[in-house]
């Protein structure tokens, strides 16, 4: 690695350097085996490349690039959450007091327990 002065120009005289040697080759393929080894790394790495993106981490990266983006996205995803919460809680909560409404004929307790619950509704709605 050359290092730099200053005046951002490299320290070391090019004139003095010998580019004559030349640089140990590292694609060459001497036997079957070297061939064997680098098809199953080539098969492995197009692996490796075919889950990334198919997990499109370049669009998450993208986004961390752009905080106000990140940050409305995980707002609008996080009030989406909650409006399907509270949806799904409501819709199950009803299906849950129609089913022991149900019941209730026949258990007396749980009917009572029922009828207090949708004299408390019915009350609260009222006051609405």
């Amino acid at each position: 690695m050359k290092k730099f002065n200053k005046n951002n120009k490299p320290s070391e005289n090019l004139n003095n350097v010998d580019f004559s040697e030349k640089a140990p080759s590292y694609n060459k393929v001497e036997t079957l085996d070297d061939l064997e080894r680098a098809e199953r790394v080539t098969h492995a790495m197009n692996r490796v490349a075919f889950q990334l993106e198919r997990s499109r981490i370049g669009d998450y990266v993208t986004m961390m690039g752009k905080p106000i983006a990140f940050l409305r996205l995980n707002f609008l995803a996080g009030m989406a959450r909650g409006l399907g919460f509270g949806i799904g809680f409501t819709l199950l909560g009803a299906l849950f007091l129609y089913i022991l409404q149900a019941i209730g004929d026949w258990v007396p307790f749980i009917g009572q327990f029922v009828a207090d619950v949708m004299v408390y509704a019915n009350q609260l709605s009222q006051l609405r």
